[in-house]
């Protein structure tokens, strides 16, 4: 009797530690709303990556164009080292490709848009 609930909180502990790894792969490496703060005219004025399936998450990149703010719906994997975006809401974008560096509160970006090369800074938007 005495193995029995030994076993059976052991597979209960085992359950619940492949449990809470399982969950933690639904979330994004950079999780929440990201704002420009550092970089030129063409960076992404924000960037969101919100949870999804293990392999893709969500994410959502904004910009600026005159008085017109463009939201690009999307998802991205992660390919080697690098954030690989893919647009959803537009069929005419190619993959982005991020590369990712986090140093303290900021995040920065490097990525090609319209065909320059960017190096965009980010802080994390309080929520």
């Amino acid at each position: 009797m005495k193995k029995g609930i030994i076993a059976l909180f052991i597979a209960l502990g085992v359950g619940v530690i492949v449990y809470f790894i399982y969950m933690q792969s639904f979330q994004p490496k950079y999780p929440g709303t990201w704002e420009l703060v550092e970089g030129e005219d063409t960076c992404f004025v924000s960037v969101e990556f919100s949870s999804g399936p293990k392999d893709y998450k969500g994410t959502s990149l904004k910009q600026v164009d005159g008085n017109e703010e463009i939201a690009y719906l999307g998802g991205y994997k992660m390919v080697d080292d690098k954030m690989v975006v893919d647009i959803f809401n537009m069929d005419d974008i190619a993959p982005i490709e991020l590369g990712h560096e986090k140093e303290a509160r900021k995040l920065l970006l490097t990525y090609e848009w319209k065909g320059t090369n960017l190096q965009c800074t980010y802080e994390k938007q309080s929520q």
